[in-house]
C-alpha cells in the first residue's frame, strides 16, 4: 500500500502557544486520510501487501488506534492517519513547528525507512468515533527509538492518557530504561512504576508494550510493560485496584506529558508506530500481534548494553549512529 499523499492544511491555530491539555485537536479536513476512514477489513497490511495481520475474532472489536509507517504524513502535512476505522488520527502541535517525517539515517529495515521525529513538538490523538482508553482491560503498543542525541537528557514520552487517573510511558534520562506509572486522584493505589530492566537509552528502536489484564477471581487488576515481547522481571508488572478507571475522553499525547502548568513537550525521539486496543486482550493475542509488529518492523533487536565506568558503575548508552 501506497502511503496517500495528503495536501490538506495544517492545523490552523497559527500560534506558537500549546493548546490547553484538555483541547484536543480538530477533525481533519475531507481530503486527509481519505483511505482510512473506514477498516475495510481484519487484515492490517504493510509495505504494499507483502506483510500481513490478520486480527481475528478477539482483536477486531479491540483495535481502536492503528498508526503505522505507511500512513505517515506526506507533503507537510500534520496529521498521521489512523487504519482502525475509529476515524483517529494524530496530529502535530504546535503548529509553529516543523513537520519532520525524514528518513532515519541509519540501519533501519524499509517499513522504518520513514519515522515521526518529534524535537519540541508531540502528537496529540484524536477522539475518534470512541476515546482510545475506555473501562476495563486495554493494552498500548509503540515502536520508538529514543532519545536521538546522546547529548539530550531530558528522556522521552512516549504515551500519556488520562485526566483524574493518568497513565504514563516515558524513557527516563537518569537510568535510561522504561517506565510506566499511574497517577490518580483517586484513594487506594500504591504509586509503584513499573519498569525494564534493560537500558533503552541506545536510540534504537524497540517495542514497549503497556498491558493491563485482570486475572479471573483476582482482587486486582495487572499493569505490565513488557519490552520486545517479553516481561523481563517481577518489576515490569504491578497490581492495582480493579475499581479505577483508566478511561478518558482527554485525547492521549504521544512524546508528550502534562505538567500542572499544561503541556510540556519532552526530548528528542522519534516515533514508529502506535497501537492501542481496548476490552478484552487475551495475552495470547497480543503476543501474536506484538511477535508481527517486531518481525515486521524490526524493532525488536536487543538493546545496546550500557557502557560500564572506570567505577564499574553502567550509566546510560548514547545512542547509536
Amino acid at each position: 500500500m501506497v502511503p496517500p499523499v495528503v495536501d490538506g492544511p495544517s492545523h490552523d491555530g497559527g500560534t506558537s502557544e500549546p493548546p490547553e491539555p484538555d483541547a484536543g485537536p480538530r477533525e481533519p479536513p475531507p481530503e486527509v486520510c481519505p483511505e482510512f476512514q473506514a477498516r475495510a477489513s481484519d487484515t492490517l497490511c504493510l509495505n504494499a501487501g507483502q506483510q500481513c495481520f490478520t486480527l481475528g475474532n478477539v482483536l477486531s472489536p479491540a483495535l481502536a488506534v492503528w498508526l503505522d509507517p505507511t500512513t505517515l504524513p506526506q507533503s507537510g502535512s500534520r496529521y498521521w492517519c489512523d487504519r482502525s476505522g475509529q476515524r483517529h488520527h494524530a496530529l502535530l502541535l504546535p503548529d509553529a513547528k516543523q513537520v519532520a517525517v525524514e528518513p532515519d539515517g541509519r540501519a533501519v529495515s524499509e517499513a522504518l525507512a520513514r519515522s515521526f521525529q518529534l524535537d519540541g513538538a508531540w502528537l496529540a490523538m484524536s477522539e475518534g468515533t470512541q476515546p482510545a482508553l475506555g473501562a476495563g482491560n486495554f493494552a498500548i503498543l509503540v515502536a520508538a527509538a529514543a532519545p536521538t542525541e546522546a547529548s539530550d537528557r531530558q528522556g522521552f514520552e512516549l504515551f500519556e492518557s488520562g485526566v483524574q487517573s493518568r497513565i504514563n510511558l516515558s524513557i527516563v534520562p537518569s537510568t535510561g530504561k522504561a517506565v510506566a506509572l499511574i497517577t490518580t486522584d483517586q484513594t487506594g493505589l500504591a504509586d509503584t512504576p513499573v519498569v525494564t530492566r534493560s537500558s533503552v537509552y541506545d536510540g534504537g528502536f524497540h517495542l514497549y508494550s503497556l498491558y493491563r489484564r485482570s486475572a479471573a477471581g483476582a482482587i486486582d487488576d495487572v499493569l505490565q510493560l513488557r519490552l520486545n515481547t517479553v516481561l523481563e522481571f517481577r518489576g515490569s508488572s504491578i497490581a492495582f485496584p480493579r475499581e479505577l478507571d483508566l478511561s478518558s475522553t482527554v485525547p492521549p499525547l504521544i512524546g508528550s506529558k502534562t505538567t500542572s502548568g499544561g503541556i510540556s513537550a519532552t526530548g528528542r525521539g522519534r516515533v514508529a508506530a502506535v497501537v492501542v486496543l481496548r476490552g478484552s486482550v487475551p495475552e495470547e493475542e497480543l503476543l501474536r500481534l506484538e511477535s508481527f509488529l517486531c518481525t515486521e518492523l524490526a524493532v525488536c533487536a536487543p538493546p545496546a548494553p550500557a557502557p560500564v565506568t572506570d567505577a564499574g558503575v553502567a550509566v546510560a548508552a548514547p545512542p547509536r549512529g
